[in-house]
């Protein structure tokens, strides 16, 4: 797993003066002073400062100490343990293994069989975003496209995206290969294609590109559909465009890594990525996990320069105001 390393004024920009003050610095919030309830559904608790999954709500428990308690946390791997003396007291800290987030301690008074107690701050954590967890579940798509008219889709939109329209514009692009990532309903391949350029377009979802294909047939464009899982890619060419309109935002922090050492090996020297996420700014509760600028360049720069990465929205369906976004610009080294 890559750690996440930031300034304190990067850190600053992303938390709240408490969150900063407790996950960073290492402070304690006052008892009770934050949510202690338990969700009545089972809810994933992620890091408040990288996003990593981080505890469920199935194995959090009443203390009546005032701050959120767990059992355990979801794996051995999500959180690191160190020794805190502070005011000559004995305790062992829990960190996000990620980003290094202050969490609270470990004790030994927890219910049994494990006899543990996880007292963490609620700043610390936060329930996963309403329909982020899972998001990245093939079986979650295949249902969706199997069972549901793609236009009624939230994120159907019929024309190409503003975005893509606006770069391809400013980079004079007339032709090339292009691979449109996670297809979906398939109207930004087939816009793709209609514009002269030669488009591969994938979907973890075979019923997804089936219904893409077809609408391709009828309006006599010729698309190479295909189902891929691009963390498992079976792709073998490179192409000189890749267009990602909101598959990597539907991965939590672990498997993005994953993501871009794939996505890397299928552009080609010089060519691009034009990625579109939810931005960390978007507050709405349902949607996809938010990225934020400073994600974006720790991820991407080294195969890739980041061109640029602009505030945008996602046009689609929805009839609440249109998703914030990030509209990046990356060019293969």
């Amino acid at each position: 797993m890559k750690k996440i390393s930031k300034s304190d004024e990067q850190w600053r920009r992303l938390l709240t003066p408490e969150q900063f003050d407790v996950c960073r610095k290492k402070e304690t919030e006052k008892p009770r002073s934050g949510d202690c309830s338990i969700p009545a559904a089972d809810t994933l608790y992620l890091c408040s400062c990288c996003g990593s999954e981080l505890f469920r709500s199935s194995s959090q428990f009443e203390s009546g100490t005032g701050w959120p308690s767990f059992r355990e946390p979801l794996s051995a791997e999500s959180v690191r343990y160190s020794k805190d003396g502070f005011m000559g007291l004995s305790r062992t800290e829990v960190s996000c293994a990620h980003c290094d987030c202050h969490l609270g301690h470990v004790f030994e008074d927890g219910p049994e069989p494990a006899g543990k107690r996880y007292c963490i701050n609620s700043v610390s954590i936060k329930p996963a975003t309403e329909g982020a967890a899972g998001r990245d579940d093939p079986a979650r798509w295949e249902r969706m496209y199997q069972d549901e008219d793609v236009r009624t889709m939230s994120w159907y939109y019929p024309e190409l995206d503003p975005d893509f329209v606006a770069v391809l514009s400013k980079l004079a692009v007339a032709g090339g290969k292009a691979l449109d990532l996670c297809t979906g309903p398939g109207t930004q391949a087939l816009a793709l294609a209609d514009r002269g350029l030669s488009v591969t377009a994938t979907d973890i979802s075979a019923s997804a590109v089936e219904k893409a294909a077809a609408l391709a047939r009828e309006q006599g464009l010729e698309i190479d559909f295909r189902q891929n899982d691009i963390l498992e890619n079976s792709l073998e060419e490179q192409f000189d465009f890749i267009f990602d309109r909101g598959c990597f935002h539907i991965f939590p922090p672990e498997k993005r890594g994953r993501y871009v050492e794939m996505i890397s090996s299928l552009v080609g020297s010089g060519g691009y990525l034009f990625l579109k996420c939810f931005s960390y700014r978007e507050k709405r509760k349902e949607g996809p996990y938010r990225l934020h600028p400073d994600e974006i360049r720790e991820r991407f720069e080294g195969p890739f320069e980041v061109v640029s990465i602009v505030e945008s929205s996602f046009p689609g369906n929805d009839p609440k105001p249109q998703p914030l976004a990030l509209f990046c610009v990356l060019r293969r080294r």
